[in-house]
């Protein structure tokens, strides 16, 4: 017999949803871009949360310009986006801040930090083959601690609980408010006890339970209607 495979619960591809993770870098690299411009491959394994823990995510920082592709000029890195946002992700892998990349890329190894990953969708600009596509992305790096590891979107189940008692809470008052009227209604009974016998003749009011006769009931409900 072959390996028994549970593949319903593999998931069906490696994007995972926005949050806070926690992951540890596998290895920060300096490579070039397809156009040859300097650039810094970082690649990570989550940790947490444990679903998706053994994924791997990667990031690149593009330091090098049209005008100095090999960020050669300390200007360029003053400059850059991409050198500020990896200077971010240094500070929160506590990895030490050596002026030396080739430094940096040995230490950051087994490194651990928090980053917020989101999905984004490809708009098919650079090429529409990729038109529609989903992948992650890493914005916002921090430091073990400095937030709490999790998935967006927890509070779904907070709106439904005051939709289903305000409707309550409204209609209760509506229906014991006709209680007093009801009271200086009944101070008339007499005349109407004498009438008792003709039982035929009354009829029971829905909403405050009192006998009415069948000639005013008409007038009767509607003042529970205005009184509402």
């Amino acid at each position: 017999m072959g390996k028994v495979v549970d593949w319903e619960g593999i998931p069906d591809s490696a994007v995972v949803d926005d949050g806070i993770y926690l992951l540890a870098v596998e290895s920060l690299e300096e490579t070039v871009s397809q156009s040859g411009k300097l650039m810094y491959h970082l690649t990570a394994r989550i940790e947490e949360p444990s679903d998706f823990s053994g994924l791997f995510q990667n990031e690149y920082f593009c330091v090098g310009t049209d005008d100095d592709p090999g960020a050669d000029d300390p200007e360029t890195w003053r400059k850059s986006i991409s050198a500020r946002i990896l200077k971010r992700f240094i500070k929160a892998a506590q990895i030490p801040m050596d002026g030396d990349m080739d430094m940096i890329c040995a230490s950051a190894e087994g490194s651990k930090f928090l980053a917020r990953i989101i999905q984004i969708v490809d708009d098919g600009k650079k090429n529409p083959e990729y038109k529609g596509n989903i992948s992650n992305s890493l914005k916002g790096f921090f430091t073990v601690g400095e937030r709490e590891v999790g998935l967006d979107g927890g509070g779904d189940s907070t709106p439904p609980p005051p939709v289903a008692t305000r409707p309550a809470a409204r209609t209760a008052p509506a229906k014991r408010a006709p209680a007093k009227p009801a009271a200086t209604a009944a101070a008339k009974p007499k005349p109407a006890a004498a009438k008792a016998a003709k039982r035929p003749t009354t009829i029971a009011c829905g909403i405050c339970q009192e006998q009415v006769e069948r000639a005013d009931f008409a007038a009767h409900v509607g003042q529970h209607e205005d009184e509402e």
